[in-house]
């Protein structure tokens, strides 16, 4: 399967710009589903900054690729290995609580990738239509 960029490489500007226009509108849409998904999980409550720190990286006309980040960093314990002598150097900046959150077996409670798998068929119809309605008029 050939990515958007081979596949839109030769297009006008116009067909390129519908395209990302599409993949932004999509990475909102893809956004606020993960911001409802923590709703749902009760995540707000236990980490405020995890929410504020979902970020869209847009698409432009010449690079058609959306990144939807979240990154938060649990603080490394003031003595290095205090907590966990695992953990030591393992993380530049502390724990990504946002990976442990969803992937834990503990704590489980999904967010990101459920909101994703949830929306990718629309998300796949929206860009495929806005490409073909910018290529034919």
């Amino acid at each position: 399967m050939a990515s958007l960029n081979a596949f839109l490489k030769d297009a006008d500007e116009r067909v390129r710009k519908a395209a990302a226009d599409a993949l932004n509108e999509a990475a909102e849409q893809v956004q606020q589903q993960i911001k409802s998904n923590m709703d749902a999980q009760g995540i707000q409550n236990r980490t405020g900054q995890l929410q504020r720190s979902i970020k869209i990286t847009k698409a432009t006309p010449k690079r058609l690729s959306c990144k939807i980040k979240s990154e938060v960093f649990k603080a490394a314990p003031k003595k290095p290995g205090s907590r966990n002598p695992a953990m030591r150097g393992r993380y530049k900046y502390g724990v990504p609580y946002g990976r442990l959150i969803e992937f834990s077996p503990r704590i489980n409670k999904p967010f990101f990738y459920n909101a994703w798998y949830k929306l990718r068929n629309t998300v796949k119809k929206e860009v495929m239509e806005a490409i073909g309605d910018a290529w034919n008029g």
